[in-house]
């Protein structure tokens, strides 16, 4: 494994702080280059670059995971579950026929993702280690019920998606602020390999929406769901420091309630007020294009026009 220092301008001066590369071969010797000080992996780069330019990260070594063998593979396993590997580019979600004929949610949330140039070079392990509160991915994934293969220098471990690398995680502090990527599933030194997930119940119905204020904004609100028969997930994005299921939301669809008390219930933890008007709005949408609203009803009758009447011979 070598190491190399990029080079800059003819002093050698570039806008990131300076750091070290490397782009190994295989798993076990990008968890070697990880185990270095300061270390930290380069996945699409469409989250890390930004924030190195800027300088809020300052990597001494910078470990490139594009080379690494086995780690982009797409499968269909005999149970009928998807193994997505961490290296997956977004796009592939778009495109690959069998994600969108047995994990249609999955495309559905990845269309909202950047746009074309960035969702072609971004992964969608990236989205996951990275961890943005925003990111549309994870809840989609949390509400598909995924689960995370993670190598670390003790082995390989199973991750519930939603859990966080030192446990379960606690909501920050009002007012205060949460670093981009921080309290994510995977702890430094560890190397997400692959995402999987089980087969949809036959019958299952999906959706996802978000609320932006702009088309390039950032996103406010968001909800990702799957029902099925006696089951169902409701993800939200923007009420807490990550995608976030609501166990009384889900409970309320699955007894038939109407779909604002489900928008009210899943809105319920976001602590901005703001927030919560847009993200009730969110999920009635996204329930709108699950079922009718079970609330709904049909509008009365028309009267019948009096001059329309059939005449029956009586006297005026």
């Amino acid at each position: 494994m070598r190491v190399r220092r990029p080079g800059g301008g003819r002093d050698g001066v570039v806008k990131p702080a300076p750091f070290d590369y490397v782009a190994p071969d295989g798993v076990e010797e990008a968890l070697a280059a990880l185990a270095l000080p300061g270390a930290r992996p380069l996945a699409g780069g469409q989250s890390l670059i930004p924030l190195l330019s800027a300088r809020r990260e300052r990597p001494r070594l910078l470990v490139d995971l594009g080379r690494v063998r086995g780690l982009a593979d797409v499968r269909v396993g005999g149970d009928g579950g998807l193994r997505l590997g961490a290296m997956t580019r977004q796009a592939t979600l778009e495109r690959d026929e069998r994600v969108a004929a047995g994990w249609p949610l999955l495309r559905e949330a990845v269309r909202h993702v950047g746009h074309v140039a960035t969702r072609t070079r971004g992964t969608v392990g990236g989205s996951v280690a990275h961890a943005d509160p925003a990111a549309q991915l994870p809840a989609a994934l949390l509400a598909l019920g995924a689960r995370l293969r993670v190598r670390g220098p003790d082995g390989e471990r199973v991750v519930e998606l939603g859990a966080r690398a030192g446990g379960a995680g606690e909501r920050v502090a009002e007012g205060g602020e949460r670093a981009a990527g921080a309290g994510g599933p995977v702890a430094a030194g560890e190397l997400l390999v692959a995402i999987e997930l089980p087969p949809l119940p036959h019958g299952a119905r999906c959706a996802f929406a978000e609320h932006r204020e702009t088309a390039a904004g950032p996103v406010v609100a968001g909800a990702a769901a799957v029902v099925a028969d006696g089951r169902a997930a409701l993800v939200v994005i923007g009420a807490a420091d990550g995608p976030l299921r609501v166990a009384a939301a889900e409970q309320a669809l699955l007894d038939g309630a109407p779909h604002e008390t489900v928008a009210r219930l899943a809105a319920a933890p976001a602590r901005d007020l703001y927030v919560r008007a847009v993200l009730a709005d969110t999920v009635r949408r996204t329930l709108g294009r699950l079922a009718p609203d079970p609330a709904a009803r049909p509008g009365p009758a028309a009267r019948p026009d009096p001059a329309a009447r059939p005449d029956h011979g009586g006297s005026a």
